[in-house]
């Protein structure tokens, strides 16, 4: 009987299609034997949705906590050399008044603090400090005020005076050189500094009186005098 069926089926041509489908089962047996296994469920592979929902709330913290640091590093920088760059080219060309002369502001100088007789204070490069008095008196009063407050090596601090005429002002301009023991912010005495370049200048003409004092080592004082006279040279009235 078996004999008949098998020979019925290989005289109709199923034999051969029966063979196929075995063989191809048997491909589809060992293809699934040999894939990779998933990974294990946990944090990082979550299959619920409140797992799924927990591990992208971490991702999130963690892009949060790296943007925080990249603005932190930033925040330092701006403390520092950047900052201060940054403030120079900020101030530059805006204008000051003093007395009712106003004045542009130079670039590279960086405003500081002022007070009722500090009109306008500056640190120019160099660390130089430059600032603006509404005090009056006389020419010889505070020259001769002034050269008190530098002793030069020797006796000599290579004081020298000049004044000139710049449209409708009288500018009266001194330099000296040596050990400088002047007044700090506050009205006290100043801690004496050596090896500084003191340049003292009273502008008389103006609605109001203006003194401007200057001061530094003496190399970066000389650095900044030639950019004091261009301002000098630009100031002009209200």
């Amino acid at each position: 009987m078996a004999r008949y069926f098998i020979n019925g089926l290989v005289g109709s041509g199923l034999v051969g299609v029966s063979l196929v489908a075995l063989a191809l089962g048997a491909g589809c047996e060992k293809k699934g034997a040999d894939a990779p296994a998933k990974p294990p469920v946990g944090q990082e592979n979550p299959q619920s949705m409140l797992g799924k929902t927990a591990k992208m709330a971490r991702e999130t913290g963690q892009q949060i906590t790296n943007q925080q640091t990249e603005v932190g590093a930033m925040a330092d920088g701006v403390g520092t050399k950047a900052g201060e760059d940054l403030a120079a080219k900020q101030n530059t060309g805006a204008v000051f008044s003093v007395s009712g002369i106003n004045f542009n502001t130079p670039a590279g100088w960086v405003r500081g603090q002022g007070s009722q007789f500090r009109v306008a204070s500056f640190t120019a490069p160099g660390d130089v400090q430059v600032v603006f008095f509404n005090a009056g008196g006389s020419v010889e009063g505070n020259v001769d005020r002034w050269k008190l407050m530098v002793t030069g090596e020797g006796g000599d601090n290579k004081f020298k005076q000049e004044q000139k005429t710049i449209g409708r002002f009288t500018v009266h301009t001194i330099t000296m050189e040596g050990a400088y023991a002047g007044m700090s912010p506050s009205g006290g005495a100043a801690p004496v500094a050596s090896g500084t370049r003191f340049m003292g200048i009273i502008v008389e003409g103006g609605p109001g009186p203006v003194q401007i004092r200057v001061t530094g080592k003496i190399e970066d004082v000389k650095a900044v005098e030639p950019v004091v006279k261009t301002l000098l040279e630009t100031m002009k009235t209200n």
